[in-house]
């Protein structure tokens, strides 16, 4: 029997959703490049980057390959042999402000299927089923509120860099141009 988790996630944004959206692409870009740069064994293989129009939406689909093996723990590489080699396919159908991503494994088969389904939408949470979900899957779902800009983050993981609330140019077009959704 497959076991079916619907979590839900609210983010409050300190920004609009245009300034998220640049901030996306920059740091997506970014922490590309980052891993490209590391040269450790690790990458991300780009297998497809192109306009798709399936009817509902277009957008851009992506497919990538994620070397991911050598970041988990070594004691699980000994447990598990072959986990060295871990690759995850990424397929991403982005549509801006909707997006759906599917991870999937070959080392795993049918057992690991992730899917998550982002809409972007200028609230502060409030729609109540801005998936569409059925009644079972309603009673199923769990729903977390995360504000970003009040996140108590570890002193040792903050980079004033990435800090939304600081008016980074990543962020906005004219510092300290945020504004609540």
């Amino acid at each position: 029997e497959r076991m079916v988790l619907i979590k839900e996630y609210r983010l409050l944004l300190p920004f609009t959703l245009e300034q998220y959206k640049r901030a996306q692409l920059y740091m997506t870009a970014r922490a590309s490049e980052e891993e490209s740069l590391k040269g450790n064994g690790e990458s991300v293989e780009v297998l497809k980057n192109e306009p798709y129009d399936d009817g509902k939406t277009s957008g851009v689909f992506t497919h990538k390959m994620l070397h991911i093996g050598s970041r988990l723990p070594s004691w699980l590489q000994v447990v598990i042999p072959g986990l060295d080699k871990l690759k995850l396919s990424e397929q991403s159908w982005n549509a801006y402000p909707y997006q759906r991503t599917v991870y999937r494994s070959d080392y795993f088969g049918d057992r690991f299927h992730q899917e998550i389904t982002t809409i972007h939408a200028a609230d502060r949470g409030t729609q109540d089923n801005i998936h569409g979900l059925s009644e079972e899957e309603l009673r199923m779902r769990e729903v977390e509120y995360i504000d970003i800009a009040q996140n108590d983050l570890d002193p040792s993981r903050y980079s004033a860099e990435h800090d939304p609330t600081l008016g980074n140019q990543a962020f906005t077009a004219i510092p300290n141009a945020r504004s609540n959704i």
